[in-house]
């Protein structure tokens, strides 16, 4: 077991040695993380070059010179699309799915058909969010808006070697902008029919020769977007969210050192949520419509609810140049991020009484990352250790029976990480590299029970009393059952070689491993003992191509791959009758093998026309099933692994995705007018691991969509505003971020978490230098 006093050690020192050496900019010189030219027109900014950080060199890079596959934003192409959150760009993004969980404010991302099912602490994602280079611990409180950011890199495939673990689907780096010395403020109001408004405020400038500061602020008030005729609510479920951004920046020749603070607050009602299947009984409720499966119907809720999610924190982002090899340099990450969520919710989307359930994480992380750079000749060479620490508590509970369980995972993660880009010729390199992880992970857990001390639970293991949970305001906490660690250990080598066959094309190839973490399942409710559950290991090989062709007027971008899992990780979701819980429990199930391809394009039709498109393709195959997928019931054998397992779909994989976009720009002389219509389609993709012809006739699917939207902007000429219209999903498709059933087949609740349907707004924006 390692010693929490080694870790803090290890932390000081890392800590000491940035300061020691005056350490500037984290992940990159970011000042050239975003495009430097002032774009004039919305085209433009589509056409532009971008310079991305997700390749962890002393210098941002461009991204068509980089052997990554890699989707990437800047500030000026998140304006121009007018992207406002991550769950939109997620559209836009060949083989992504970037959706929110039945808690609010709780991002469930996957890439290439590699995600969670899950709100669980205990569950690593496959998906990694770094936000200013610092990866964030749990999946709550991420689903950022895009206001103010510097940029936003999607790196597809896994990125084991610089990002470490949990990295297996990809990568999703959120930079904010940071203070410059020239003053600015720019400012965005937008309302939306829903009804919801938003105001966004960021500026900023010099303090001294060599300090700047900045702040961003951003509110949002949504009144509800759903009818809860249950509670004769017109607006379900209404939420409010505000947002503070302070950083301070100093910089000199050779010195960039940048402190980004953030506090963020969500409060509202429960989560909506929507059951396809679920008949209404017109006796009992003869004031709610027939509901109609896969349209947007009322939300059936009996009470309310509350969301409320809280969090704060800071990153250290340095930069330090030094004399040790050409333009070499030491960079230092450092973070802190303190998170408190609560959900209190009707969950099961009908007006019975199934499942209501309360929702509590409280959750602590700091972590630190020193690199160093620098090029020696033909050999680039960057060196790096980490260390990550978190302290994740978890409460799941029915108020109805008063069913309660908890755990507190406390885990610290050490990494090793080195690698070499080797030019062997003239347009020939060849990178090298690898990263050993160190992985401690500490469970405490508390089996399912009554919180009333005395009181037996049918079908509940726990010890009553355990744990209490009533509301945020009070004390909460268990009395653990008991407690585990466990040890895990893991090397990624990665292999890629690229050849740049002329000045604007080049062709590259990769072998990796990567891994997700093991642990212990925050959630129990057996009478055996638990045990951890092992990592999910990872062997990838990729080949894509990037180019830019006829003067630059044509970007396409490709890539082709095929991934071999070993240990997949899987959180099988059961809902408990006798508890009235929905039970994760996350299990090695299986070896699979998924493959694909993807291709991106930006052509430029003529002066002030771009069209832009991509399209994607994945398919799986179990190649080994070890844990029974289709939970066989004794009448059929009991617990067995048969064909029915091997017939089962992957969850979360979508086997086509594709998207056609056409902007066009006009200067009229008394103003430049931009507009933009958008198509994106998305696959049906399965939501659990028991899918295909289930006994309860439950079709757990997250359905196939086509969501188009629209907008026009005008510009007044020598004005610093800017006034757009939109529409968003103009088809008014149905779209779930999840679907757990619920009492099927009697009842056929469930758990799915219904995005908006057809929205249109209004958007008014300033920029002043």
């Amino acid at each position: 077991m390692l010693s929490r006093a080694f870790a803090r050690t290890y932390l000081s020192l890392m800590l000491g040695t940035s300061i020691l050496c005056s350490p500037a900019l984290a992940q990159e010189q970011q000042e050239d993380s975003a495009t430097q030219t002032q774009n004039s027109s919305a085209t433009d900014a589509l056409m532009e070059d971008i310079v991305v950080t997700g390749t962890k060199q002393s210098r941002a890079q461009e991204i068509q010179k980089v052997p990554l596959t890699i989707s990437a934003y800047s500030s000026e192409q998140i304006d121009a699309l007018k992207i406002p959150d991550l769950i939109s760009l997620g559209t836009s993004v060949p083989g992504a799915q970037f959706e929110q969980t039945t808690v609010k404010g709780t991002a469930n991302f996957s890439i290439r058909g590699l995600g969670i099912n899950s709100s669980k602490v205990s569950s690593a994602p496959a998906v990694g969010i770094f936000l200013n280079g610092v990866y964030m611990g749990v999946n709550q409180g991420v689903l950022f808006d895009t206001f103010d950011l510097e940029g936003v890199e999607v790196l597809r495939g896994p990125q084991g070697t610089l990002f470490g673990r949990n990295v297996t689907g990809g990568a999703v780096l959120l930079r904010y902008k940071r203070p410059d010395s020239d003053p600015d403020f720019q400012l965005r109001a937008r309302a939306e029919t829903g009804p919801s408004y938003s105001v966004a405020a960021a500026g900023g400038g010099a303090l001294s020769d060599e300090v700047s500061a900045r702040l961003a602020v951003i509110y949002e008030n949504d009144a509800g977007y759903f009818e809860n005729p249950l509670l004769n609510d017109k607006n379900f479920p209404k939420s409010e969210m505000i947002t503070v951004r302070p950083s301070l920046r100093f910089q000199n020749d050779r010195t960039d050192i940048t402190l980004f603070g953030e506090y963020g607050r969500i409060t509202g009602d429960g989560t909506a949520n929507y059951a396809p299947d679920y008949v209404v009984n017109a006796a009992l409720y003869p004031n709610i419509p027939k509901q109609d499966r896969y349209e947007y119907n009322d939300i059936l809720a009996q009470f309310p609810g509350e969301t409320f999610v809280k969090w704060y924190g800071s990153t250290l982002d340095a930069r330090q140049e030094v004399d040790f090899g050409e333009d070499a340099a030491l960079t230092f990450i450092a973070g802190y991020r303190n998170l408190l969520s609560y959900t209190f919710a009707d969950v099961d989307g009908t007006p019975q009484t199934i499942a209501h359930t309360r929702i509590l994480v409280d959750q602590d992380q700091y972590s630190a990352e020193l690199r160093y750079n620098g090029t020696f000749g033909p050999a680039t060479l960057t060196l790096g250790s980490y260390h990550f620490h978190q302290n994740a508590l978890q409460m799941n509970g029915n108020p109805i029976n008063g069913a309660l369980s908890g755990a507190k995972i406390v885990e610290d993660v050490f990494g090793f990480f080195g690698q070499v880009d080797l030019k062997v010729a003239d347009g020939l390199l060849v990178q090298v590299g690898g990263r050993y992880n160190l992985e401690d992970k500490d469970a405490n857990v508390s089996a399912t029970a009554s919180q009333t001390p005395g009181v037996i639970l049918p079908g509940a293991n726990g010890v009553p009393g355990s744990c209490r949970l009533t509301d945020r305001r009070d004390p909460y906490g268990c009395n653990w059952t008991f407690r585990q660690n466990a040890t895990f250990s893991n090397f990624n080598p990665k292999f890629t070689l690229q050849y740049q066959f002329a000045p604007t094309a080049q062709v590259y190839a990769t072998w990796q491993r990567a891994y997700r973490s093991g642990g212990f399942n925050s959630q129990y409710n057996a009478e055996f003992a638990q045990t951890p559950f092992s990592p999910e290991k990872q062997r990838a090989m990729e080949i894509g191509f990037k180019t830019d062709l006829f003067d630059r007027r044509t970007r396409l971008n490709g890539a082709i791959y095929k991934t071999k899992i070993s240990d997949l990780q899987r959180d099988i979701i059961v809902f408990d009758s006798a508890t009235l819980l929905s039970r994760s429990q996350t299990i090695n199930t299986a070896d699979a093998t998924i493959k694909g391809f993807e291709a991106e394009l930006i052509q430029k039709l003529a002066d002030g026309l771009v069209l832009s498109g991509s399209v994607s393709h994945t398919s799986t195959k179990f190649t080994s099933i070890r844990f029974d997928l289709t939970q066989d019931p004794a009448s059929a054998g009991g617990p067995q692994v048969t064909a029915f397992d091997y017939q089962q779909r992957m969850p979360r994989v979508m086997p086509w995705t594709y998207s056609l976009a056409l902007t066009a720009d006009h200067d009229f002389g008394f103003g430049n007018a931009t507009a933009r219509v958008s198509w994106n389609h998305r696959d049906k993709s399965y939501f659990a691991d028991y899918n295909f012809n289930r006994r309860d006739g439950a079709d757990v699917a997250l359905p196939a969509s086509d969501i188009v939207d629209a907008q026009i902007t005008f510009e007044p000429a020598g004005s610093a505003f800017s006034f757009s219209i939109y529409g968003r999903n103009l088809l008014n498709e149905y779209t779930l971020g999840n679907f757990t059933p619920l009492s099927y087949p009697a009842v056929k609740g469930c758990a799915c978490y219904p995005n908006k349907g057809r929205i249109f707004g209004a958007e008014v924006t300033g920029k002043f230098r």
